[in-house]
This record gives structure tokens, C-alpha cells and sequence, in this order.
């Protein structure tokens, strides 16, 4: 296939994909993310105080949200990472240029009131869906480059498709959709002889969205000295430490401490739960990834035998590793309410770009390795689906016990989150 071609059909289903996620029934408000109001903010009064808003905060018992108090005056501030704000305020911009017109391009959208606050769960999912759809486009720009065309259009649809980007990232405005972004940019800089230094720029702003993201930042960073040389590598620092540094200063200068309490590294164990975490994380039946993306299993009918002899290849499965180490360690390990596997959702780019190499090794001779894979593609589609049309799949969170109360509904298998997908 032709790199037009491919290129062409890409595009094609990254405009469908947007569609279907836009159309998809179930609108999730971030509401603890505060992103819009703090692009908002950002846009009128170019601070990241979120002052203006004191009595919705009430209203929602400052969920989310930390006050800094002052001599004088105090402020309140959100307790989550500002990098999607930053991502998302030319969008609110545009937005706030012409509400009137815009909002009646939004999906089930009242426009008596058509400011971007009280759109914000309907622009929260076209933000969200129009980030996915541009992360696939970069994941396949990246393995198109290292395992051709064609594995690479399987691995858009499956990206897009057969994974929580669907079902979970696309539904409302986490850090896990701007993080997926931020990495799969910086994939598409690694695979270009030239400029991969330059991966600095998005790596150092996924730090920004996400603390976890300090694992990429490292290990590629380990990468571009031993592969590149030191001179690359310091380049890559410097732009790793431009965001990094935005984000130092802001929280020296207002919090008086190197960074917000968020990045703060106390929020880890290292005990024996982490044993459990890691099992939470990979295969049970309401967050495991591998119930939610068994797709990933399928390489192993593949006959590559040379993936793990490239340098970058060993660098992404390392932080994939360490990334599920580390969420495994988190004290919510259930991942408060979502749809299947949240915390692991940040590693799909990592993921589908090995995935896209065992791909282009696979040789499916036999009847009963084509039968798996159809049955796998065919089940997971079911479940994403579902998970992205119907809210009570989203309940199981609530009803009939609290996940945040019981967590160790997450080991239920005959009422998991995927087995009421299959219930009327």
C-alpha cells in the first residue's frame, strides 16, 4: 500500500472515530479536573486562581480542589495537574468567540446558555473525543515507520476501537486523553532519525497532565544519551525542563514548596499491596487490562523474533513496566469510578506500538488462530461499545455497593463491570 493511501484511509478513520466517540450516548463530567474552569481563568484573568468559582466549589464540597492561604488573601486552586487547562484553552478560546453558533454543533446540548461553563460536560466530550482521534493519527504516523502500512491501519482500528480510548478516554476530560496524546507525539519524534530530541517538548508537558508521565520523561531521556549521545540528550533536557520549570516556579512562588501537593511521592506504598495492585491492574474483571484489551494477547501468534533488539522497544516496554508499578502502588487502587482499566489506560500509545510490530510478524495459517482473533475483536468491540452507549455500565460504580467502600467488588466476577454489558 502506497503512503498516500494509507495516509488517506488514516485520516478517513480518524474522522470517523471522532464522530462515533462524539455520538456515543454516555457524557462523564470530570468535574474534580476543573479544566474548563481553569481555562476560563486562564483566558480572563491569566491566573490559575479559581476564585470566580467559590460557589460551585461549595456546592460540590471543594471537591478537587486546595486553598492557598495567604497573609491577606487566600485562594483556591485545583489539586490535580494544570497541563490539560493549558491543553484545552485555545479550544475554550475559539469557543468563547462565538457560543451562540458553536453550541448548536454540540451533540444534546441546551443552548439558552450557551457560555463554555454551563456546556461544559458536552465540550468536556468533544475536547476528549478530538483528542483521541488525533493521538491515533500520531500513533499511526509512529508505527507506520517501524512496521509498514498496513499493520499500522490495524492498529489505528484496534486503537481506536477495541481499547478503553473508546469506552473511557473519550468520555469525559481525565488527565489519561492529554496524556495519551503527549506520549503518542512523542513516539512520532522517536521513530525520525532527526528529531527525537525534540520529544523533550511533549514529554516535558506530560508531566504536566500527569505525574506518572516522570517515568517516560526518564527512561527516554536514559535512551537518547546511550543511542544518541550526550549532546542530544542535553538538548532533550533542556526542553524537557522548560514545562517542568513553568510548573516550579508557579508552586514556589504561590505554594512555597517545589511542587504542588499532588506530585508529592508520599502518595505511594511499597507494601505488600502492591502485589494486589499489580493483580487489580492486569486481570481482574473490572479493571484488568487484559479483560478490557485481550487484544494485546493476539501477538502472541506472532513471529517476530527481533523486536526486543531495538533500543526504543526495550524503552517503552521498561516504562510500561515501571508505570504499572507505580499504579499499583497507588492507595485507590481500584481506580475510583471509571470503566475498566483507568490507570493503565495512559499506556495504550506504548502498548499498540509494540503491538503494531508483533503484528507485522504474524502468520495466521491455522483455523483456530483465526477463530480466536475474530472472537477477540468481536467481543472487545461489544464491550467498548457498550461502555461508551450505556450509563449502567457506569453505575455498577454506585449500585449496588459504592466501589470506594467496597473495592474488592473489583475481583467479583459474575457482577464485573464488562459481564452487565451482556445483560439487557
Amino acid at each position: 500500500m502506497s503512503l498516500r493511501a494509507s495516509t488517506l484511509i488514516a485520516l478517513v478513520t480518524a474522522t470517523l472515530a471522532f464522530s462515533i466517540f462524539v455520538t456515543s450516548r454516555v457524557s462523564i463530567s470530570s468535574d474534580s479536573m476543573w479544566a474548563i474552569p481553569l481555562a476560563k481563568s486562564i483566558i480572563t484573568d491569566g491566573d490559575l486562581w479559581l476564585d470566580e468559582h467559590r460557589a460551585v466549589a461549595k456546592s460540590k464540597k471543594n471537591y478537587g480542589l486546595r486553598r492557598m492561604r495567604g497573609r491577606k488573601v487566600s485562594h483556591l486552586y485545583s489539586f490535580f495537574p494544570f497541563g490539560t487547562a493549558f491543553l484545552i484553552t485555545p479550544a475554550v478560546w475559539l469557543y468563547e468567540q462565538s457560543p451562540e453558533s458553536l453550541c448548536k454543533l454540540l451533540p444534546r446540548a441546551g443552548c439558552e446558555n450557551p457560555s463554555a461553563l454551563t456546556q461544559r460536560v458536552e465540550l468536556e466530550k468533544v475536547f476528549a473525543s478530538a483528542i483521541v482521534s488525533l493521538s491515533g493519527l500520531m500513533l499511526f504516523i509512529a508505527t507506520r515507520r517501524c512496521a509498514g502500512s498496513a499493520p499500522a491501519l490495524a492498529t489505528l482500528l484496534c486503537f481506536y476501537f477495541l481499547t478503553p480510548s473508546w469506552s473511557l478516554v473519550s468520555r469525559g476530560l481525565w488527565q489519561h486523553g492529554p496524556s495519551i496524546l503527549m506520549l503518542s507525539a512523542s513516539l512520532v519524534l522517536l521513530t525520525s532519525p532527526r528529531w527525537g530530541a525534540l520529544s523533550g517538548i511533549p514529554l516535558g508537558w506530560s508531566y504536566l497532565i500527569r505525574p506518572t508521565n516522570a517515568l517516560s520523561v526518564l527512561l527516554v531521556g536514559i535512551y537518547l544519551a546511550l543511542t544518541t549521545g550526550v549532546g542530544k540528550a542535553v538538548k532533550y533536557a533542556l526542553l524537557v525542563a522548560l514545562p517542568v520549570g513553568v510548573l516550579v516556579l508557579w508552586s514556589v512562588l504561590n505554594l512555597k514548596q517545589l511542587l504542588p501537593p499532588y506530585y508529592s511521592g508520599s502518595r505511594l506504598s511499597l507494601g505488600p499491596e502492591l502485589i494486589h495492585g499489580i493483580g487489580v491492574n492486569l486481570i481482574s474483571p473490572s479493571r484488568g487490562l487484559l479483560w478490557f484489551v485481550p487484544i494485546l494477547l493476539v501477538g502472541a501468534f506472532s513471529k517476530n523474533r527481533t523486536l526486543w533488539s531495538d533500543p526504543l522497544n526495550r524503552t517503552v516496554a521498561a516504562t510500561v513496566l515501571l508505570h504499572l508499578l507505580a499504579i499499583s502502588a497507588f492507595p485507590e487502587w481500584w481506580a475510583g469510578d471509571s470503566f475498566g482499566p483507568r490507570y493503565m489506560s495512559d499506556m495504550l500509545p506504548y502498548l499498540f506500538f509494540l503491538f503494531a510490530q508483533l503484528l507485522a510478524g504474524m502468520r495466521c495459517d491455522r483455523w483456530i488462530s483465526r477463530l480466536t482473533i475474530t472472537a477477540v475483536i468481536a467481543f472487545s468491540f461489544f464491550i467498548h461499545s457498550q461502555g461508551a452507549s450505556r450509563l449502567e455500565l457506569w453505575m455498577w460504580n454506585r449500585y449496588p455497593r459504592d466501589i470506594t467502600i467496597h473495592p474488592e467488588r473489583v475481583w467479583e466476577f459474575k457482577d464485573s463491570q464488562w459481564m452487565r454489558a451482556f445483560r439487557g
